[in-house]
């Protein structure tokens, strides 16, 4: 296993069917990043993720504790992800549709920076 268990295992959730406005973590390697789902290919099932404005709202510091708001950012890294075809992740969404590429979590937006790295 590579980055963190929390990231694995949200990973490994059932995902709805991916729609244009619904909110959308990327999962890194142990951080996540919150963002909006701009399109959908309804052809291959690919979909792009933009990643939104994450301001920090809470007094915690460097804490595991951490809360955002979250805006769109017209500006924001995009990210495509489709179904991985093959391997032990046969049926995921990553990145470019490659096994070591980002996951996604769909339904959920969720900013977290993880500061020991």
């Amino acid at each position: 296993m590579y980055g963190s268990l929390q990231n694995r295992m949200q990973e490994n959730t059932v995902a709805p069917t991916p729609e244009v406005g619904m909110g959308a973590t990327i999962l890194a390697y142990t951080d996540r990043y919150a963002g909006t789902v701009v399109s959908v290919n309804p052809k291959n099932g690919a979909f792009v993720v933009r990643e939104d404005h994450a301001q920090r709202v809470d007094q915690n510091g460097m804490s595991e504790s951490q809360t955002y708001a979250y805006s769109p950012n017209p500006d924001g890294t995009e990210y495509v992800f489709k179904r991985v075809s093959h391997g032990r992740l046969k049926g995921q969404y990553r990145e470019n549709g490659r096994s070591r590429g980002n996951g996604v979590r769909l339904g959920v937006r969720r900013k977290y920076n993880d500061f020991s790295f």
